[in-house]
């Protein structure tokens, strides 16, 4: 098996994780080394190193929307990188408002660990609309 399709495994199982909630799955996908970069606009913007911090990442996420889903569409990728293509569908928990818009990630994947994962949506406004 190569090394890209052993990444799009782990992925699978990662996108299985954080579908089903299981929080503790996909947290251990990560390690102290792991980073996601996120918009500086969004309200969870930042660099997020390390278990804690993506921890964090993810528990204001969960706080800020409702009913998120993710479809991915298409994954395509190397030996060195994967990137998923999809449709991000959520409601902000603050103002009740649905939002559904493409978006893309980035992985970087090494020994069935993140290395990192930049997300990159299409319209960070919208995104604020929905959630402030």
């Amino acid at each position: 098996m190569s090394k890209e399709d052993e990444d799009r495994r782990t992925l699978d199982e990662i996108y299985a994780a954080f579908f089903s909630g299981d929080l503790d799955r996909w947290l251990s996908f990560w390690t102290e080394e792991s980073i996601i970069w996120e918009a500086e606009s969004l309200p969870y913007g930042g660099t997020y190193r390390g278990l804690e911090q993506i921890k964090k990442l993810a528990e204001k996420m969960g706080s800020l929307w409702t009913d998120l889903n993710l479809e991915i569409h298409e994954i395509l990728g190397s030996d060195e990188r994967l990137m998923a293509y999809g449709t991000w569908n959520g409601t902000g928990q603050k103002t009740g408002k649905r939002v559904t818009f493409p978006f893309a990630e980035m992985w970087v994947l090494k020994d069935g660990k993140v290395i990192e994962v930049v997300p990159i949506y299409s319209d960070t406004a919208l995104i604020n609309s929905v959630l402030m």
